[in-house]
C-alpha cells in the first residue's frame, strides 16, 4: 500500500446545537486539498481552478469542508462560509429565508471559529 502525504492543517468546527461539524483544511494551494479529498473520499470534483483563494465542498455523505490556501482574502472566506452555511441549514432542515437569523448566527459562528 502506498500512502501519499499531504502538507495541510486541519480544524474541525463543531456545531453542537445541530450535531454537525465543518472541517477546515489549510494548505499552500488548493490543489493539495483537492487531491487529498479526491484520494481520501474517492470522489471526483470539478477541475482545479488556479484563481481560487478558498472553496467549499459538501460530500455525498454530507461531510462539509472549507479549503483555504495561503492566498486567502477575507472576501473569499465570507463567500465560502456563506456556501457552507447554506449547505448546513439545508442538511438540518432550516429554511434560510424564513429563519434568516439562525442562518446568520451559524455563518458568524463558523467565520469566527476559522479565525484566519
Amino acid at each position: 500500500m502506498i500512502v501519499k502525504l499531504y502538507r495541510m492543517k486541519k480544524l474541525e468546527i463543531n456545531i453542537p446545537l445541530y450535531d454537525r461539524k465543518v472541517t477546515v483544511l489549510y494548505a499552500d494551494d488548493l490543489k493539495t486539498i483537492d487531491d487529498y479529498l479526491r484520494d481520501a473520499y474517492r470522489i471526483n470534483f470539478e477541475p482545479y481552478q488556479e484563481d481560487r483563494g478558498a472553496c467549499s465542498y459538501v460530500l455525498p455523505n454530507n461531510d462539509i469542508f472549507i479549503a483555504i490556501s495561503k492566498d486567502l482574502h477575507d472576501r473569499y472566506l465570507v463567500h465560502e462560509t456563506g456556501h457552507v452555511t447554506f449547505s448546513l441549514v439545508e442538511i438540518i432542515g432550516i429554511n434560510p429565508v424564513k429563519d434568516e437569523e439562525s442562518f446568520c448566527y451559524i455563518q458568524d459562528y463558523i467565520f469566527d471559529k476559522i479565525n484566519v
